[in-house]
This record gives structure tokens, sequence and C-alpha cells, in this order.
């Protein structure tokens, strides 16, 4: 996903959350991005945001970066 354009996001998370993270996770940001990813690809299946079906390639690319399957 080297060509894909990326967003910088600014999160505010407790410092105990952080901290936990930190003690059981390899790469805290990493696990963060694929979590927000997983969370995004649940409510599309859920057809909460929109049909999967309508994800232009791009998002389709982004989503297989992270691992995170659409159905």
């Amino acid at each position: 996903m080297s060509e894909e354009e990326m967003v910088e996001v600014k999160l505010k998370l407790p410092k105990a959350v952080m901290d936990l993270l930190r003690a059981l996770e390899k790469d805290p940001t990493k696990y963060l991005e694929y979590s927000i990813m997983d969370a995004i690809r649940a409510d599309l299946d859920a057809g909460i945001l929109t049909d999967p079906e309508t994800l232009n390639e791009s998002l389709k690319l982004a989503f297989k970066h992270y691992g995170v399957l659409l159905d």
C-alpha cells in the first residue's frame, strides 16, 4: 500500500489504556490502526455504514493492507 494516501489522525485515549497497550502489544499504533479498520469493516458487514459492494478499489486495498478482509 505504499501508493495509498495516508492521513494522520490524533486520538485522545486515557493514559491507563495506552499504558496497557504498551505493556501488551509490541506496536500499540499498529494495534489501534487494525482495530479501527476492523471496526469499520464490521459496521460495513452489518450494513450500518453502507453496502460493502459499493466500496472503491482504493478503499478495498486499504482494508487488505491491514489484513482486514471484507465479506
